[in-house]
This record gives C-alpha cells, sequence and structure tokens, in this order.
C-alpha cells in the first residue's frame, strides 16, 4: 500500500469532527504554502507585471489603484469553471474585501510590493 492509499484509508475512517479538524488543518497548511510561494515569487519580482498593469490602468486614466478591483477575462473564464458552492464562497469572501477589506478572515498581508487575500475557504 503506497502512503497516499494509507492516508486515503485513514482520512475515510475519520469521524465527521475529526475530519472537520483534519480539513482545517490541511487547508491551513496549504494556505501556508501557497502564501510562501506568493511572497518567494513577490520578492524574485515574478509578479511585477502585476504592478505594472496596475500602474497602465492608472496612467490611462482608470480607477486610483487599490480602490478598485478588477480581473481580466481569463479570470472570470477560470471562476465559470469552478463549481458552484465554490463559486458561491468566493463571491462572499469578495463582497467582504469590498465591504471590509481588514476583515480577520481574509488575512491580507503584504506579500514584497503587493498584497495578498484569501479568497474562499
Amino acid at each position: 500500500m503506497t502512503k497516499i492509499e494509507e492516508i486515503e484509508q485513514a482520512v475515510g475512517s475519520l469521524s465527521r469532527e475529526e475530519y472537520r479538524q483534519f480539513r482545517a488543518w490541511f487547508l491551513e497548511r496549504d494556505w501556508e504554502s501557497w502564501g510562501q510561494q506568493i511572497e518567494a515569487d513577490s520578492y524574485a519580482g515574478k509578479l511585477d507585471f502585476l504592478l505594472e498593469e496596475a500602474a497602465e490602468e492608472k496612467h490611462r486614466g482608470g480607477a486610483p489603484i487599490f480602490v478598485t478591483h478588477r480581473a481580466r477575462s481569463r479570470c472570470w473564464r477560470l471562476y465559470s469553471a469552478l463549481p458552484e458552492g465554490i463559486r458561491r464562497s468566493a463571491d462572499n469572501s469578495f463582497a467582504l474585501v469590498k465591504a471590509d477589506p481588514a476583515h480577520p478572515s481574509l488575512h491580507f498581508k503584504k506579500v514584497g510590493k503587493l498584497w495578498s487575500a484569501r479568497i474562499g475557504t
């Protein structure tokens, strides 16, 4: 039996409460890993194109940077492919970003020259 099969079997045998706790732990671990990757990419300059796009938009007379939230067409294509429940969760989180960007559940943090927030659970 592979490690993955062992993990699948162990997870399958968890009670509802144990599964909830495991899922919360795993999601936090996954978010932390994602955050570390975003931070490394930001410091390495791999995300500078985002700042350049925002500056170009501002120069063209677009909305002030960091006041309006925008998404590119690729984002909407990816969003449309999400399951309905995940889209609802993302919609709720985005509404929260607009209403209260400092809300602790968003985990806003400075990452290099950019800001990062969690959208969804």
